[in-house]
């Protein structure tokens, strides 16, 4: 066989048993909260499209255990482009001995436009433990349509908050 055509072949191979391997490992990372999860979709480019969508971040956190920040917490995109946000969780309590489970509920406001928000990863759908004073950082990566270009005012603008609910599951 022809050595570049070898090469070809394994490098192929090699791609797409790394591929197969993505799953599992970000199955292991749920499940033991020791790493953070690998998304594809972060490092492929995006097209961005028009218009100018301010996106909010709001925090619902009723009873202050968790200290719950996203940085940024407010950010101005356009349709078709990928953005990360990155939420910092710290457990705030001295007093507790035992670790705080809980998992974050997600929601968007208007909510009709909830069905052009396309999320890569989200903090919704994991459960999370952390110890007293033990911190973890999360990324919410997602991009907004470009069929939401029809929803813009007649400014080419929208406001849209994202908001996040923690649900204790031990308090």
């Amino acid at each position: 066989m022809n050595p570049i055509l070898k090469f070809i072949v394994r490098l192929v191979a090699v791609i797409i048993l790394a591929l197969l391997v993505i799953k599992p490992y970000n199955l292991y990372c749920d499940v033991s909260g020791k790493c953070s999860n690998f998304n594809i979709a972060k490092y492929l480019p995006s097209s961005q499209g028009y218009g100018k969508i301010k996106v909010k971040f709001v925090n619902i956190n009723p009873q202050p255990y968790i200290d719950f920040q996203a940085i940024p917490h407010e950010l101005v995109t356009s349709t078709g482009q990928k953005n990360i946000v990155k939420y910092n969780l710290t457990n705030v309590t001295k007093n507790r001995y035992n670790p705080i489970k809980f998992d974050i509920k997600y929601s968007v406001e208007p909510e009709r436009f909830e069905r052009y928000i396309k999320r890569y990863q989200c903090l919704c759908g994991k459960s999370y433990k952390l110890k007293p004073n033990q911190s973890r950082q999360e990324e919410f990566i997602f991009k907004i349509d470009n069929d939401f270009a029809e929803m813009l005012d007649e400014n080419n603008s929208e406001e849209i908050e994202i908001r996040y609910e923690i649900n204790y599951k031990n308090i």
